[in-house]
């Protein structure tokens, strides 16, 4: 059974970046191909990927008769630049030419991260409760979190 744990190695993503992949209409391919050059750029502390082949991307389920036209369809979108067999993805969003999903509600995407940030669950309660009463002011009071900002100005 798997486990992984945060203190495993893990890949660093911004939520404003994650938030603006996940609300962008990638297709399935496109995606693939953003976690594959992500892994082995930033996962691997590098700002670009090394990928020797096009044929490589198969690894992630896409093939030589796709890759070609995805790639160019990602950098001509500016969420990708490449140079030769090397790989960068473009982390200024506000540059990329992508659809939002239809339909794209930041509002919503805010009330639900403000709905998982200030819950009443019991399982955050008995979290909270227990980390309060370890510090030295045992006192028990709710903890409420601001919402954060969505992933740009622009989309507020």
């Amino acid at each position: 059974m798997a486990n992984p744990q945060p203190t495993d190695a893990h890949l660093r993503v911004a939520h404003s970046i994650n938030e603006a992949i996940m609300t962008r209409d990638f297709t399935k391919r496109q995606r693939k191909i953003l976690d594959l050059i992500l892994r082995l750029s930033w996962g691997c502390g590098q700002k670009d990927a090394y990928i020797p082949h096009q044929r490589d991307f198969s690894v992630v389920g896409v093939y030589e008769v796709d890759i070609k036209s995805e790639l160019s369809w990602l950098e001509v979108s500016k969420v990708i630049t490449r140079e030769g067999s090397f790989y960068w993805f473009n982390k200024n969003f506000d540059d990329w030419e992508v659809s939002r999903v239809k339909p794209y509600q930041p509002e919503k995407l805010s009330k639900l991260l403000s709905l998982n940030l200030n819950s009443n669950s019991p399982k955050l309660n008995k979290m909270l409760s227990k980390n309060l009463t370890n510090s030295k002011d045992s006192t028990k009071q709710i903890v409420k979190f601001s919402t954060p900002e969505l992933a740009s100005p622009k989309e507020r």
